[in-house]
């Protein structure tokens, strides 16, 4: 199956993605329905500590081998299945349902057959994410947990441009642990206001892929505040320039959404000081650089 008709049909629902309320891979699903299908109660082991690139998780998955399950008309009906399981809020199937997907397809693809054309590793990416998420949904927690969204983050920023929402929710969805979420944070990105609108006017397309679902920690002036109940942008100053040629590109946009992340805005005030945290991702919308899933940080 083409990648490009993959990744776009995963896309055309991200919009709806990020207002979802209780199911933030409902449209993601719908994606994934035209891959494959929910899979027999077959066992499986899962890989014993997080794998660090994307041939190491798929020779893992594929420690079983599926290989008899080699067909994509099966893997639809599968895929499809499970994503009607998830839609249904029946988490503790789909947890385990989607892992065994994605150990066929890895398998398959190892064994020369492939059941989803070339895009192998990004279709056992949003599976692991889907099989983290819905484990966390279902209040099934494990070291397994964490180690398939682990995975699942390796093997979806190998394309992070076209998984950046997927990328965001794994890493806001509670699948990882406060811990290796704080770990990943504290590797993350650092620079100034300033830094981030000069490297994006600088070279646009390079700063879109070389950022896109990552998270930045951004530190600048507060040019502006503003929002209701239950969202809030606040601008920070990037590049100085006069108040009538200051465009969108030298500014950085900060979206918050989260009800704590909220509260937090209400200590903070124009012309102040401010670092904040948030996953870069470009939006069609979008004319300059614009963070998602901001939180203030003291």
């Amino acid at each position: 199956m083409n990648k490009t008709i993959v990744v776009a049909c995963v896309l055309s629902m991200a919009s709806m993605v990020v207002h979802a309320d209780a199911n933030p891979l409902s449209s993601l699903l719908g994606g994934l329905g035209k891959l494959g299908n929910a899979i027999e109660q077959s066992g499986g082991q899962a890989a014993s500590k997080g794998a660090t690139n994307g041939d190491e998780i798929m020779r893992q998955l594929a420690s079983q081998d599926l290989s008899p399950y080699c067909n994509p008309s099966f893997t639809e009906k599968n895929i499809k299945a499970t994503a009607d399981k998830f839609r249904m809020g029946q988490y503790a199937m789909v947890g385990p349902e989607a892992f065994l997907i994605a150990q066929r397809v890895a398998s398959c693809a190892l064994k020369g057959t492939s059941i989803t054309g070339s895009n192998e590793k990004n279709i056992v990416g949003q599976l692991l994410a889907l099989s983290s998420i819905a484990n966390h949904k279902a209040g099934v927690d494990s070291p397994e947990t964490t180690i398939r969204a682990q995975n699942a983050l390796t093997l979806l920023r190998l394309d992070a441009e076209g998984n950046k929402d997927l990328i965001a929710q794994v890493e806001t969805s509670g699948a990882l642990p406060e811990k290796v979420r704080m770990s990943s944070i504290n590797a993350t990105t650092k620079m100034s206001a300033f830094d981030l609108a000069t490297k994006y006017q600088k070279n646009t397309p390079t700063f879109v892929r070389e950022y896109s679902g990552k998270t930045l920690q951004v530190n600048g002036i507060i040019k502006s505040i503003a929002g209701d109940a239950n969202r809030a942008l606040i601008v920070l100053n990037g590049i100085p320039k006069s108040r009538d040629e200051q465009g969108w590109q030298d500014v950085v946009q900060c979206q918050v959404t989260d009800a704590g992340a909220l509260s937090d805005v209400m200590n903070i005030g124009k012309g102040g000081n401010v670092s904040v945290r948030g996953v870069y991702m470009k939006k069609q919308l979008d004319i300059g650089p614009s963070l998602y899933d901001c939180r203030i940080i003291r």
